[in-house]
């Protein structure tokens, strides 16, 4: 399985669990801080998490993005 066809299954999981999303922002801002990635995309993963930490319709925003097969989508992860 490569990683692109894991985001689907880490959207189900934040579906299930919401809570995890800031696990996630934990994660990200890690990598922020040791380079770990471009930080643009991490950037817009950072936004994208806040979002979804602040209601309902950001959550389904970042899921519908996890799910995304488009071009753009799978730019960003």
């Amino acid at each position: 399985m490569t990683h692109m066809n894991l985001h689907p299954l880490i959207a189900d999981k934040l579906a299930r669990e919401p809570a995890l999303v800031g696990m996630a922002l934990q994660t990200v801002r890690a990598w922020l801080a040791e380079g770990r990635a471009p930080a643009p995309r991490l950037r817009e993963w950072e936004r994208l998490l806040l979002e979804a930490q602040a209601g309902a319709a950001g959550l389904n925003r970042l899921l519908t993005i996890l799910r995304d097969e488009s071009e753009p989508a799978r730019r960003l992860k």
